[in-house]
């Protein structure tokens, strides 16, 4: 649990926002969806894992989708820092060790102690390097600390117990390549609340990410089968 609040917990939140404050917004969630490819490494590499076809089309379309709604298909936008590209990549692969190293964390605890226990560790954790105590005073106004607890409330706590739980349901590397989804919401709230404009690649790139959730949901529906073990997904 130790492990899990400090490198999984407060890995993935500390890399992704050093990431944003480097770069930007964009950058950081494309580098850090490149998690779907780690895991993929990693089961194929350390576990020995059987892949089939269906894993590396659903992470091809992932990040191509996902490149797609965050850049609207001008490769000019990928400029990045060199620092915030290597907080970017250091964040896709705590997002994979998160993934991962949660699965025998399900076996023995619920997702509510996991959660809790991974936030306390890890916010104890960063309050070593940066204690609370140190923040400067600033003005405190009903805008800060609603957004501070839409931060909190629904980015981080009901986010990642929902990440958490889908991982009782459908492996890893599927987890991972669902949580994608994450751009359409984005650039629907984008278009609705800031009226910012919506262009023909990032519609193909939703379409991409709609296509590689119906496969993964497939596939994960089919493995559930009891001749599942017996005959492949193709």
């Amino acid at each position: 649990m130790l492990i899990f609040g400090l490198l999984g917990m407060l890995g993935v939140q500390f890399t992704y926002f050093a990431s944003i404050e480097a770069g930007n917004a964009a950058i950081a969630t494309l580098l850090q969806y490149l998690a779907p490819l780690f895991i993929l490494l990693y089961t194929v590499i350390w576990k020995k894992t059987r892949l089939f076809a269906m894993d590396f089309i659903g992470a091809f379309l992932a990040l191509a989708g996902t490149y797609l709604l965050l850049t609207g298909g001008d490769p000019s936008q990928l400029t990045v820092s060199l620092r915030g590209f290597i907080w970017g990549i250091m964040s896709g692969i705590s997002l994979a060790f998160y993934t991962l190293y949660s699965g025998p964390l399900l076996k023995n605890y619920s997702i509510q102690v996991i959660m809790g226990w991974g936030m306390l560790i890890g916010g104890a954790g960063m309050n070593l390097i940066h204690p609370v105590w140190s923040v400067p005073a600033i003005n405190w106004s009903p805008s800060i600390i609603g957004s501070i607890l839409f931060v909190v409330l629904l980015g981080t706590l009901a986010a990642f117990y929902l990440y958490i739980g889908s991982l009782r349901y459908i492996e890893p590397h599927e987890a991972s390549l669902l949580s994608c989804t994450e751009p359409i919401s984005a650039i629907i709230s984008s278009v609705l609340w800031l009226s910012v404009p919506f262009n023909y690649f990032q519609i193909l790139g939703s379409g991409l990410i709609v296509l590689m959730t119906v496969m993964v949901s497939i596939k994960s529906a089919k493995r559930s089968e009891p001749s599942a073990q017996e005959t492949s997904f193709l």
